[in-house]
Formats: structure tokens, C-alpha cells, sequence
């Protein structure tokens, strides 16, 4: 969890290549535009209390409401400091995406925030209604859960994430896929910095 926010400054723009942008994409579970040039990648923790707030505060709705069709988001999991719900949320969430696709997948994790705070983190026990309340076949992704199918997944997302030397939530990553730029934001910031980053890569 990062422990303050609003006073860090963006990283500077940086460029990958087509590879690793692929590598990127693969398998993910894209909200809006698929098509889209640029997109958010949020690597955060279910039970971090600043990523709660993150999402609380609409920063990513705010940029996609902006930009429409432009811009898209991609939410991975990211073992961060660990809280304790840490990994059985994220197993949760990505047997959600592998038995519903990125709908139910996007539907769960957004459903486990909102029945978060920063004080008080929905317990995992509650994890099955959230399953059937987003429609889920709750049988399919139960099974999931408990032979944990998705770890392997996890794993690799945390990996990715500390690939560009941050471990702490929430950290996005900011690409243009048709170049390869990427501008990396760590913390909680509010929407007007993601825009900033938005437009320094339009550019």
C-alpha cells in the first residue's frame, strides 16, 4: 500500500517495445474500447486502503468519461504489501474474469470495492454472494477458487508489476500501444494527473 499520495510527480515517459506491449494485452480483461490507443493499467490490491480510495473517488471512470472510445483500463492484481485478503480476493477476482469473461470480471472486483473502506474491507467469506450478485455461475468459479486455478496468474501479474520497480498499490501504467510510450503513475492521484499523462501521450 503506498503510504501518501498526491505528492509524488509522475514518472517520465519511457517506451517499450512491441513485444512487451503484446505481452501486456495477453489474456487481460479490457473495460471500454478495445480498440482504444491508450490505456490504463491499474496494478492494485483488494484490501489496500489507498487503492480502495482510488476507486472510490471515480479517478479512472472520470478518464474514460472523458476520452470515450480513446482510452480503456485494464485492472491487474498485484500482491503489494499483502494485506490478509490479499491473495484469496485476487484468485477470487481472476476465476470471476476466467468463468465469466471481462465483464464479470470487471463486475466482481468493482462490487468488492464498493463493499470496501479505508477502515473496513469486506470480509472474504462474503466473496460467493458478490459471486452470485454479479450473475457469476457460482459452482464454476467456487471450484475455481478452491483449487485455486488462477495463482499462476497472479503470480505473473505481481511479477509484471515489480518488472518496472514498484511493488507498492495502486500503480498505473499509462500506454500508448501504437507507440510503445508509457508514463507510470504511483499512488493515489487524482483524475487531473491521469489526464495530464493521457495527453502527454495523444501527443
Amino acid at each position: 500500500t503506498t503510504s501518501s499520495t498526491y505528492t509524488q510527480t509522475p514518472r517520465a515517459t519511457k517506451e517499450l517495445s512491441a513485444d512487451v506491449v503484446a505481452s501486456l494485452y495477453k489474456d487481460a480483461y479490457i473495460e471500454g474500447n478495445k480498440n482504444a490507443d491508450i490505456t490504463i493499467f491499474e496494478y492494485s490490491d483488494l484490501e489496500c486502503p489507498f487503492c480502495i480510495r482510488h476507486e472510490s473517488d471515480g479517478t479512472v471512470k472520470t478518464v474514460l468519461a472523458k476520452y470515450g472510445d480513446k482510452v480503456n483500463h485494464i485492472f491487474k492484481n498485484n500482491r503489494g504489501v499483502n494485506h490478509p485478503g490479499t491473495e484469496a480476493k485476487a484468485l477470487a477476482t481472476l476465476c470471476a474474469g476466467s468463468v465469466g469473461g471481462a465483464e464479470k470480471y470487471a463486475a466482481f472486483y468493482h462490487a468488492v470495492f464498493a463493499q470496501s473502506s479505508m477502515q473496513s474491507v469486506v470480509e472474504v467469506s462474503k466473496l460467493p454472494e458478490i459471486a452470485k450478485s454479479v450473475g457469476l455461475d457460482v459452482t464454476k468459479w467456487q471450484s475455481c477458487v478452491d483449487k485455486k486455478e488462477t495463482s499462476a496468474r497472479f503470480t505473473a501479474e505481481t511479477a509484471e508489476a515489480n518488472t518496472y520497480g514498484l511493488s507498492g498499490t495502486p500503480w498505473s501504467l499509462i500506454l500508448n500501444k501504437k507507440t510503445g510510450k508509457y508514463i507510470t503513475i504511483e499512488g493515489a492521484y487524482p483524475a487531473e494527473n491521469f489526464i495530464a499523462a493521457v495527453d502527454t501521450l495523444m501527443q
